[in-house]
C-alpha cells in the first residue's frame, strides 16, 4: 500500500507532508495458526525550516491461532527506528504484545 498524507495547518511545526509504503503479508502454517509480516517506511518532510526530516521504519512478526469462526489470538513483536533531524525524534523501539481479536 502507498499512502500520502498532507497535513496543512495554522502551524507549520504541525503541518507535514508524508509518504508511506507498506507491505503486509499473512501465511497459513494449517488450518488454526499463520504467520504474519508487515513492514512499512515513512517519510516525513515538516514545513517548519527547524523541524525537518523523519524517516521512519517498522518491521512486525506475528503468530495468530484461530479460535473460532470470529476470534483468534495474536502474540506480535514489532520494531521502530525513527530516525529524524531533532534528535529529540530520533529514537528506536522494541514491543511485545498478545491479546485476543474479534472480527465483526
Amino acid at each position: 500500500a502507498y499512502r500520502l498524507e498532507i497535513a496543512d495547518y495554522d502551524s507549520a511545526t504541525l503541518s507535514s507532508t508524508r509518504h508511506e509504503l507498506r507491505v503486509f503479508v499473512e501465511r497459513p502454517l494449517n488450518d488454526d495458526w499463520a504467520l504474519v509480516f508487515d513492514a512499512s517506511r515513512r517519510h516525513s518532510h515538516y514545513d517548519a525550516a527547524d523541524y525537518g526530516v523523519e524517516r521512519r521504519t517498522d518491521f512486525g512478526l506475528a503468530v495468530t491461532r484461530t479460535l473460532s469462526a470470529r476470534w483468534r489470538l495474536v502474540a506480535r513483536y514489532a520494531h521502530t527506528q525513527n530516525q529524524a533531524d531533532l534528535p529529540d525524534y530520533d529514537y528506536r523501539g522494541n514491543r511485545f504484545s498478545a491479546g485476543v481479536e474479534a472480527t465483526l
